[in-house]
């Protein structure tokens, strides 16, 4: 993968992963979104040696551990962020979806602005929108919502969220 365009890998993209890590090691503007088993298949169960392996991605690599508290990490800089909890509790299929989505539209949004640590501040925002977009659709439909009652949710949740701006 020689390439410059930004880039959210998640799914199939990560299982092609755990053998040949080395695709991205180096390569700018990457984000990985794997859940608690992706993560471990990648990185390993340990959590010093997961740390070890992510030191090896390069600077331009994040990873969004996705769930019930997302944990963002930046190698190079060996931090690691903790996302407050929040949504339902109760996830769906496809949530893991809009969150990459979501993700990459961040993500294009704040490279374009010259945030200076994009990844960051895309990872923060994606996970607590779709946080937002699970707890409003399960306030409606209970458990019984789907990914496509969270879709129905992103105008008004990000309106809510994004772009009041009343103070408060």
């Amino acid at each position: 993968m020689d390439t410059k365009k930004p880039v959210v890998i998640d799914a199939d993209g990560l299982f092609l992963l755990n053998d040949n890590l080395n695709l991205i090691c180096g390569q700018p503007n990457v984000i990985l979104t794997p859940n608690v088993m992706e993560f471990q298949r990648l990185f390993g169960e340990d959590d010093q040696a997961a740390r070890q392996k992510m030191s090896l991605l390069g600077a331009g690599v994040a990873v969004l551990e996705k769930g019930a508290n997302d944990r963002i990490y930046l190698p190079h800089c060996n931090e690691v962020h903790s996302m407050p909890t929040g949504g339902s509790g109760r996830r769906c299929g496809g949530q893991g979806d809009l969150l990459s989505g979501s993700l990459a539209t961040f993500f294009s949004w704040s490279l374009q602005s010259g945030e200076p640590n994009p990844a960051l501040v895309a990872a923060c925002a994606s996970s607590y929108f779709v946080k937002k977009l699970n707890a409003a659709a399960f306030q409606k439909f209970g458990r019984s919502l789907l990914a496509s009652d969270m879709v129905n949710q992103i105008p008004s949740v990000f309106q809510t969220e994004f772009e009041n701006s009343d103070p408060q």
